[in-house]
């Protein structure tokens, strides 16, 4: 997934984050939380979750399909998931808010 996804725009979290956590104009006062979930998934859930992320989708077949395979071998092979009849995927929103100034 990183590296399909690593072009996105919203990876450059720091672009517009200045020392003091804000650096636009006219704002001020960043406050930040992090929530955090997991979903419970079987491993062809897991494959089809991914392929449901609209950078993988967009990917055109045979690219799309190659990605699928790394995840199928991912979640079929590797030893921390290889055998589970469920697995867990972490996520993790981050969420800002800034006051107008002025």
């Amino acid at each position: 997934m990183d590296r399909v996804e690593k072009h996105a725009p919203w990876r450059d979290h720091d672009r517009w984050r200045g020392a003091d956590g804000i650096d636009w104009p006219g704002f001020d006062g960043l406050e930040a939380a992090t929530f955090r979930n997991e979903q419970a998934l079987s491993p062809e859930g897991v494959v089809g979750r991914i392929a449901s992320v609209s950078h993988v989708a967009a990917l055109p077949t045979a690219e799309r399909e190659a990605v699928l395979d790394e995840v199928r071998d991912v979640v079929y092979r590797h030893p921390d998931t290889r055998g589970h009849a469920m697995l867990s995927i972490p996520y993790r929103v981050d969420a800002y808010v800034a006051r107008r100034v002025g």
